[in-house]
Order: structure tokens, then C-alpha cells, then sequence
């Protein structure tokens, strides 16, 4: 289980340096006083809170409903509560689902087909 978490923990950081690198990019085409609109396929939280603390008047609007996928939804259980705050369990449970969730994905030609047929799947009735 270490092993794990420490993969875990190895991934949030790359994504981390990922996502701040791409903030940065963002900030630079931006000018205060005009209106913008972003498409963001991230964390919105992180983005808010930096235009925040620079003065930027935000209005977020989501666009598209975006099921995550079990190692996707551990990873933001993680950064909002800590990996010090998750039982073994439930990381244990994630990736088993997120097994299950690559090998549904490997039977579809697509990506996009197959995360959708996987969505559909996860839909309470």
C-alpha cells in the first residue's frame, strides 16, 4: 500500500507542476479590465483562486458534466483532504475500480466512446 501512495503522491506533484505551469501561461494572455472566457480542463478551484487574489472579477460556468474516473476521483479526494486522511481502503478500493474501469475502456475503438459508455454505466438508474 505504501508503494501506492507514494506513486500517488509522485503523480499529484507532476500535476501540480503541470497545472501551475499552465496558470502561469493563462495569467500572461490575460489583461485586467476585459472580459475573457476560458475553457479549463482542470482543477477550477486553483485558476479561481490565483485570478482572485489578482483583483479578476470571476463568473465560472460550467459547461459539460465530466464523470471522473475512479484514479481521477481518488486523486481530488486526496488533494482536498490529504493522503494522510484516506484509509487504505479506500485508495485500495479506487484502484481496484480504476482497474475495471481500464479494462472497459480497452474495448472500445474510442476514448471518447468508451469513457461515455462508462459514464452511462455509472448512472444510478
Amino acid at each position: 500500500m505504501e508503494e501506492w501512495k507514494d506513486v500517488l503522491i509522485d503523480d499529484l506533484e507532476w500535476s501540480r507542476a503541470f497545472r501551475e505551469r499552465n496558470d502561469e501561461n493563462i495569467l500572461s494572455f490575460i489583461d485586467k479590465g476585459k472580459d475573457i472566457l476560458i475553457f479549463y480542463d482542470g482543477h477550477i478551484q486553483y485558476l479561481r483562486d490565483i485570478l482572485r487574489l489578482q483583483g479578476y472579477d470571476l463568473k465560472i460556468k460550467h459547461v459539460m458534466t465530466y464523470w471522473r474516473s475512479p484514479l481521477e476521483a481518488l486523486n481530488c479526494l486526496i488533494v482536498s483532504r490529504g493522503i494522510e486522511n484516506i484509509s487504505n481502503q479506500v485508495i485500495k478500493n479506487s484502484i481496484k475500480e480504476h482497474i475495471k474501469y481500464v479494462d472497459s475502456i480497452l474495448a472500445y475503438p474510442t476514448l471518447d466512446l468508451a469513457h461515455k459508455t462508462w459514464e452511462e454505466s455509472m448512472k444510478p438508474l
